[in-house]
């Protein structure tokens, strides 16, 4: 604990301290900035266009589309069930 404390002592402190007050502190630049909200504005507009592009196809999708598939698979299901169930009775 000794080392650790005789390792910072007050003199380096006291230097990395005035070091540090030395730097100059950075400040944002307004240009960029600009860019970097135009770029965002650019990609939310056309995010937007896209999700106009794509909501109907999802929402066919979610209201006939999905439970279409469903109501097959469950059909199939069925078929085979009974199929498989005559089988065994007749066979």
């Amino acid at each position: 604990m000794t080392e650790m404390i005789e390792h910072h002592s007050a003199p380096d402190e006291a230097r990395r301290l005035q070091d540090l007050m030395r730097l100059t502190p950075l400040a944002p630049d307004p240009a960029r900035a600009r860019r970097v909200r135009a770029r965002c504005h650019a990609a939310l507009a056309r995010r937007q266009r896209r999700s106009r592009r794509v909501e109907p196809v999802v929402d066919f999708v979610q209201r006939v589309a999905a439970p279409s598939a469903l109501g097959v698979l469950c059909l199939l299901y069925t078929i085979v069930f009974f199929v498989l169930a005559l089988r065994s009775r007749l066979g």
